[in-house]
């Protein structure tokens, strides 16, 4: 299915409902995902007055007003016309809005101090929408993001009927090579600001967070890239299989 068809009103009431029991804390921990509390602790220490941010994946604007009350000026993009016409109508005061794919941002090179993304990664052409991340970045900015790990452990049951929930509903999912991804990134020049790994699905809502190692694989991960040179060359480290679903 095409990417702009998929994130319509349908996907807009049922994506609000499920931040809405992640926020209320009713939903059972392995199905869990961040609530808006967790996600506003990760930007946070990034949202210095006076600098510039990239929300990529915005949705209706979740971290608009945060960044405005921070001094922070704040622009959204989304691939959903439905998200940002909704973003437009509660949060315009705090921010700019505009309907873009994140592999193709229609901004200069080095325009944001900051540019984020947060549970949207997985959905995109990671190589391309990465590449333009880094490219729109200042030199010496940051660019925080969240994805999953191509290899997750065995035993994680509600990782593999996520995934395999995700395919049968044709939403668009990608699975990063995530020491593929690191080993890229400071091969380019840049640094590894912060990192976390979320061994099993669910654990992100808790921040429940270990040091990243090749050995044990995980389902979930948060990265913070400086960016320390103009290169963004990357080759491809994602796939819309996990190596688990491969190998059965």
């Amino acid at each position: 299915m095409e990417k702009t068809k998929y994130w319509g009103s349908s996907y807009k009431e049922y994506w609000t409902e499920q931040v809405k029991k992640s926020n209320e804390n009713i939903t059972p921990k392995a199905k869990s995902i961040p609530s808006d509390e967790v996600l506003k602790g990760l930007v946070k220490p990034y949202f210095r007055p006076g600098i510039n941010c990239l929300d990529v994946g915005c949705g209706w604007g979740r971290f608009a007003e945060s960044a405005f009350q921070a001094g922070v000026s704040y622009v959204g993009v989304d691939i959903s016309e439905e998200m940002i016409r909704a973003a437009k109508n509660d949060k315009l005061n705090f921010g700019e809005f505009l309907t873009s794919a994140a592999e193709s941002l229609n901004f200069g090179s080095n325009t944001f101090d900051f540019v984020f993304s947060l549970g949207v990664f997985d959905c995109t052409d990671q190589r391309i929408a990465l590449s333009e991340m880094i490219r729109v970045c200042k030199l010496g900015g940051y660019i925080l993001l969240s994805g999953k790990n191509n290899k997750y452990r065995d035993d994680d049951l509600e990782a593999r009927e996520a995934e395999i929930g995700a395919r049968q509903k044709g939403e668009p999912n990608f699975f990063s090579d995530y020491a593929n991804l690191r080993h890229q990134l400071i091969q380019n020049g840049h640094v590894i600001h912060d990192e976390k790994c979320f061994i099993r699905r669910g654990d992100f809502a808790f921040l429940d967070f270990v040091k990243f190692t090749e050995k044990e694989g995980f389902y979930e991960y948060v990265i913070c890239i400086k960016k320390a040179s103009h290169s963004t060359h990357l080759s491809n480290f994602s796939d819309t299989y996990s190596e688990n679903y491969l190998n059965e």
